[in-house]
């Protein structure tokens, strides 16, 4: 059963409906100037986009392509049961390796009401490294999308419940192909011009394989059921410190809009990382989405909304790989194991910190003066809005923070933190494990 399956309905007037309607078709553009990142790594072009109003739309239509997509999205159908053809997958190959030209925001057209976009962007490590860290099951997937995702979960792995596989040890010569589907849960982090924050399940597949002497790693999703409500949250700072804060209670942030009863109705997504200069290192990433969400069944969501959700995705990801006191891989997964092992008591007091490190830092500013984030504040329990899962992703995010080098309110908790050689130490507040 999934965790949050479709809703129903519930009966309205038909003057209830007329009103709400209107008020929606009014404010549809704000609604979903968001974007959900499914678990993708999606992010904008190698340099900096122009922005998506300023783009012209243009549908990829090369011969091979759509077929290469309902294959892939085949593979990620726990009904159907699809096994890899490469030569399916080439076309597409093809695309990402081609040169595109400037000004242009490619899709796919819609795909059963759902809007397009694609994206591509270089990331400056091999293969390998871009796997171990952004699919590794024991470095928190948020903390290399810290600008996108909340909380990520892998509920199912090939059928059981398990953890992913170490699928770099495949490489560099995956033969034969290795495919593992599952399922994903996922919260997002708050939009930045309504505050959405929404939660979701999805039926996922990652294929890696070789194709004319070059490594291909693939990541596929469907989101196979609406998403639950969304919920009210706040990005403060803007989007460059990835301090969030999140009140639990249904809704949107936005002034005027907190009535909206908003979801995403079902989403795609593909992600090509394909590697096209081993020794260099150079990976380049494509990426097809599509979303189909609003209100009432109304769908809002244009090519443009995904591609500044991609840009968003970007930054963060960008940040995170490509930082110079990134430790390798191995290291990383080390420290982060300390996060798991932190007892449940001085896990919630340092949550509870983080909130009145929040107060201090962003006191001024006017989101937090709704009723929402006031109540919130006043209480001071963050903790007790959280399950364990959203407190360790929310310290692993301020850790990660810390180890970057970036401003973050729990600094002096970290510092007692195992250090860069992998050494245990603890702080007075949190006893070693066991």
């Amino acid at each position: 059963m999934r965790p949050f399956p479709s809703p129903s309905v519930k009966t309205r007037t038909r003057t209830e409906n007329g009103l709400r309607r209107s008020r929606g078709l009014s404010c549809s553009l704000v609604l979903f100037s968001w974007i959900v990142c499914l678990p993708l790594f999606a992010a904008g072009p190698f340099e900096a986009p122009a922005g998506a109003e300023t783009l012209q739309p243009e549908r990829i239509d090369r011969e091979g392509i759509a077929e290469g997509i309902q294959h892939l999205l085949e593979i990620a159908d726990p009904s159907a049961k699809g096994r890899l053809d490469p030569s399916l997958v080439r076309p597409i190959l093809a695309f990402i390796a081609s040169e595109k030209e400037a000004g242009r925001l490619y899709h796919t057209g819609e795909r059963d009401g759902a809007a397009s976009a694609y994206n591509e962007f270089g990331i400056r490590k091999n293969l390998s490294s871009v796997i171990q860290y952004a699919y590794n099951p024991d470095i928190p997937a948020n903390v290399f999308r810290p600008s996108s995702i909340r909380l990520t979960q892998w509920l199912e792995v090939n059928g059981e419940k398990q953890s992913l596989p170490r699928l770099w040890t495949h490489l560099p010569n995956p033969d034969p192909p290795v495919v593992v589907t599952g399922v994903e849960y996922e919260e997002n982090t708050p939009d930045q011009t309504t505050g959405a924050c929404y939660r979701y399940t999805m039926d996922r597949a990652l294929v890696l394989f070789r194709d004319k002497g070059r490594n291909v790693f693939i990541s596929i999703s469907k989101q196979p059921d609406p998403s639950d409500k969304g919920k009210k949250g706040a990005c403060l700072g803007g989007d460059r410190n990835w301090d969030y804060l999140y009140t639990g209670e249904e809704g949107l942030t936005r002034s005027g809009l907190g009535w909206a009863d908003t979801r995403i109705y079902e989403s795609a997504s593909i992600a090509v990382y394909y590697e096209i200069d081993r020794a260099f290192p150079l990976v380049r990433c494509g990426v097809f989405k599509w979303i189909r969400a609003g209100w009432a069944g109304l769908n809002v969501v244009k090519e443009r909304h995904i591609y500044q959700g991609m840009e968003r995705f970007a930054r963060g990801f960008r940040e995170t790989i490509h930082h110079p006191r990134l430790p390798e891989p191995t290291r990383l997964a080390h420290m982060f194991d300390w996060i798991r092992n932190i007892p449940e008591k001085s896990m919630q007091s340092w949550v509870n910190d983080y909130l009145s490190g929040l107060r201090s830092r962003y006191g001024d500013e006017k989101v937090l003066s709704k009723d929402d984030f006031e109540e919130l504040l006043e209480a001071g329990d963050y903790a007790g809005r959280m399950t364990r899962p959203q407190m360790e992703s929310l310290l692993s995010l301020e850790y990660m923070k810390w180890i970057l080098g970036m401003s973050t309110v729990l600094g002096e908790v970290f510092r007692l933190a195992p250090d860069m050689r992998g050494k245990r130490v603890y702080s007075l507040r949190c006893a070693p494990p066991g």
